[in-house]
């Protein structure tokens, strides 16, 4: 024991810091910090408005906190939800609007704070890919009635595994404080559910497309795994964040440089995500042709590249796990997931230029005899 509460005061202000917030309660991952707003705001049975391509995980805290999650279309460029898609959903007063900077490129806040303000909502700024970032001169995790944070696999700041609840609400931060300490802790049977909910989910959502079917799996899986959700911290997250500051610059600086090098690359019917110069990529979000897309993400996978094909679409999900709910359409972002290979960014140097080059070759054979 000894150390741990230095550690965690000294967490918590590196999290005070980084994000200007006033309280900061550690969860087990970021969906627990999504499950704590929606609890501490007392909303039940309300409309909670979320990207319709994000990660499996926030529907199902939207789920477990008795709230109804309606899926919402995103920008066709951007790909993230913005004031005008949020309108189109058509839900008039939602409870609470999930905005996330997918792939650690920024929403737009501004607007949608502003949206979320004239509509009666609050606002839960979803930064778990962000960690570090400016969005719209503000840090990531500033914005809003609350924000989280995640620092499991892959995250920009990975502490293998924890998640962070911020606001500026004394009230709701003491509720937040109430409501973790009924959670359970984390122990080695949901560590063993998790990593079973992982190699299953991983099956399903590649083939739900070919076999809608796959989907009426979803209810029983969530019964059985939906534990993973909502947990305490681990002791070790306070000691591991307050010594990511170590690394934490020479991170950022790799995957900025690393993305340019991809950038530089790319070209013809490749595309990525428009962002600005300073932008840190969770992942980098390579956009090709559709009709290419799966025969190239098998290929990478068989070059034992760490691609992914992040996020699917929640639609399949969603409408089994609460078809009662009417589900807008998301045409922008059914395009957006049949279009998405993510590329690692990873920590060593590893150099994309053969993984590009036969991307390239592959898409010019395509367009040659299209």
């Amino acid at each position: 024991m000894n150390g741990r509460p230095q550690y965690r005061k000294q967490s918590a202000a590196l999290l005070r810091g980084q994000t200007e917030r006033e309280h900061v309660v550690f969860t087990g991952r970021g969906a627990t910090a999504i499950w704590l707003a929606l609890k501490a705001f007392g909303l039940v049975d309300q409309p909670v408005l979320i990207p319709a391509n994000t990660c499996y995980i926030v529907l199902w805290a939207v789920l477990l906190s008795g709230n109804r999650p309606v899926l919402v279309d995103v920008d066709p460029v951007t790909g993230m939800i913005t004031p005008d898609t949020l309108t189109a959903c058509g839900v008039e007063r939602p409870g609470a609007v999930i905005p996330c900077h997918l792939y650690g490129l920024p929403a737009p806040m501004a607007a949608i704070t502003a949206w979320a303000r004239e509509n009666g909502a609050r606002v839960i700024e979803d930064a778990a890919l962000a960690y570090g970032n400016t969005i719209e001169g503000q840090p990531a995790g500033s914005w809003g009635d609350a924000a989280i944070f995640s620092f499991g696999t892959g995250k920009l700041l990975y502490l293998h595994g924890g998640g962070a609840f911020l606001t500026n609400d004394s009230a709701l931060a003491a509720e937040a404080k109430l409501l973790i300490g009924t959670l359970p802790r984390w122990t080695d049977q949901l560590a063993a559910l998790e990593r079973q909910w992982l190699d299953i989910y991983w099956a399903t959502h590649q083939h739900e497309d070919a076999n809608p079917r796959i989907a009426e799996l979803y209810p029983k899986l969530f019964e059985l795994y939906n534990d993973i959700t909502l947990h305490q911290p681990d002791q070790f997250l306070y000691k591991a964040l307050v010594h990511s500051r170590i690394h934490m610059e020479s991170n950022r600086k790799h995957r900025r440089d690393y993305s340019t090098r991809y950038d530089r690359l790319i070209g013809g019917s490749l595309h990525t995500i428009p962002r600005s110069d300073d932008a840190v990529l969770w992942r980098y979000p390579l956009l090709c042709p559709p009709e290419l897309r799966d025969d190239l993400f098998e290929r990478l996978l068989s070059w034992h590249v760490d691609a992914t094909r992040w996020y699917p679409t929640l639609r399949p999900m969603v409408n089994a796990l609460a078809p009662q709910i009417t589900q807008p359409p998301t045409p922008n972002a059914d395009r957006f997931c049949a279009r998405i290979i993510n590329l690692p960014l990873p920590i060593y140097d590893d150099p994309p230029d053969k993984t590009i080059k036969w991307i390239q070759e592959k898409v010019q054979h395509w367009e040659r005899y299209e």
